[in-house]
């Protein structure tokens, strides 16, 4: 009776750990390339703001599209069955105000299905916050909260694959120092730093080409592995 124990805990334990050794998540989850030609890489990924034209909760639900028309957990839902019909495909996510809201509504069936795309590599997390906050008008302390609230959700639900390796700012108005800087220090810690970016004509004169100085002395940092723990924030 004993050695029956000892051989189902052993059998639980393998069942338990066998997983891990599966996954696939990571830059060796991309597609194949062809060192012999122009690869493109087309990325599939939304943009979803947590409060802007309308309330979070109208953004989450799909309410009010007489102001805008959007509904983020019907885009998550699509997003999931849409990965569900063929294994090539791949999908970014970035906003966790919403995922999370998404995901603890979802049952058990769903979850493992999703954690199995995170641990594949078809789904991944990239910059990871609560939100993609605004770079103009908020302080360096609460881009901190906000990010360390969002990636803590993704390290607690999905382990090391959730863990985001991409800082992904497209949608801010301007780029601060703060911001570079912030990303700079993180990139030691669990960011490998690609910033992408959008910018708007009508910050691009007045206020871009005085950042973007720093931004690129951030990256050369970071990139060439010297973190920037003594850079200061202002």
């Amino acid at each position: 009776m004993e050695h029956c124990c000892r051989f189902i805990i052993l059998a639980c334990l393998a069942v338990v750990y066998l997983p891990a050794a599966y996954c696939d998540c990571g830059y060796q989850s991309c597609n194949p390339t062809k060192p012999d030609r122009l690869n493109v890489h087309i990325v599939p990924h939304t943009h979803d703001d947590v409060g802007w034209l309308k309330t979070v909760d109208q953004y989450f639900y799909g309410a009010n599209n007489s102001i805008q028309h959007a509904g983020v957990q019907y885009i998550i839902d699509s997003v999931v069955s849409e990965l569900d019909k063929d294994p090539k495909r791949r999908f970014i996510y970035v906003e966790m105000a919403f995922f999370e809201r998404w995901w603890r509504e979802q049952n058990d069936a769903t979850k493992e299905k999703v954690t199995g795309y995170v641990n594949e590599g078809r789904l991944e997390f990239i910059n990871g916050g609560w939100s993609m906050n605004d770079e103009a008008c908020t302080h360096y302390s609460s881009i901190i909260d906000q990010m360390t609230l969002g990636h803590r959700f993704l390290k607690d639900t999905f382990g090391k694959c959730g863990i985001p390796k991409i800082a992904w700012h497209i949608d801010p108005f301007g780029h601060s120092r703060e911001q570079a800087s912030l990303f700079a220090q993180n990139c030691s810690r669990s960011f490998q730093l690609v910033i992408e970016f959008t910018v708007h004509i009508r910050t691009m004169h007045s206020y871009f080409s005085i950042q973007s100085e720093t931004l690129c002395q951030s990256l050369k940092y970071c990139l060439s592995d010297h973190p920037m723990e003594n850079t200061p924030l202002s």
